[in-house]
């Protein structure tokens, strides 16, 4: 009979579980999952759930256009100062 010997640890997120099977240790490594909210939490937001929910929202009144630079580039000078339309650059880099 082989004997086997378990531990659970976490830090953080982070769950380490351990067993030693026959005097040779395995360590396997877990990490908890984190939905988007928690992630902006993580990364120093302070509203609540409510708050940022309806931050993902956009701006009401506002149409989001997807486009490549060189869609826009051909946009008339008009058509790219139109304040109801958002243009979202598909293919920018920096």
């Amino acid at each position: 009979m082989t004997t086997a010997t378990t531990t659970l640890t976490h830090s953080g997120d982070v769950y380490h579980l351990s067993v030693t099977l026959a005097s040779s240790p395995v360590v396997i490594q877990i990490a908890q999952a984190r939905d988007a909210y928690q992630l902006a939490q993580a990364e120093g937001y302070i509203g609540t759930r409510v708050e940022w929910l309806a931050s993902l929202r956009g701006t009401p009144g506002k149409t989001w256009v997807n486009l490549s630079v060189a869609a826009y580039e051909a946009l008339t000078t008009e058509q790219k100062e139109d304040e109801s339309i958002v243009y979202n650059l598909t293919d920018f880099t920096w």
